[in-house]
């Protein structure tokens, strides 16, 4: 199960909500890049507004050269990194 989960400001302050729990395949950066987009597509969130994600530290999350942080700030220049612990 992967859950995406938003942190948004509102009159009364930071909120959490978990948008969506969807059940991936093939768990590489493509594919969560991929269901990340789509998730934020039907929430009818623009990804452009994303700040920061926070992931545990496993390459595929955080890797150098393709992962899902990589693939991300690729396109949001402003993206900051967070790791869960």
């Amino acid at each position: 199960m992967f859950p995406f989960v938003v942190n948004y400001f509102t009159v009364r302050g930071i909120e959490r909500s978990v948008i969506e729990v969807i059940e991936l395949v093939n768990e590489t950066a493509d594919h969560i890049v991929a269901s990340l987009r789509e998730v934020l597509q039907m929430n009818n969130i623009d990804i452009q507004n994303m700040t920061s994600i926070g992931a545990d530290n496993t390459n595929v999350n955080y890797g150098r050269i393709h992962s899902v942080f990589s693939l991300l700030k690729s396109d949001i220049p402003h993206l900051k990194k967070g790791v869960l612990l």
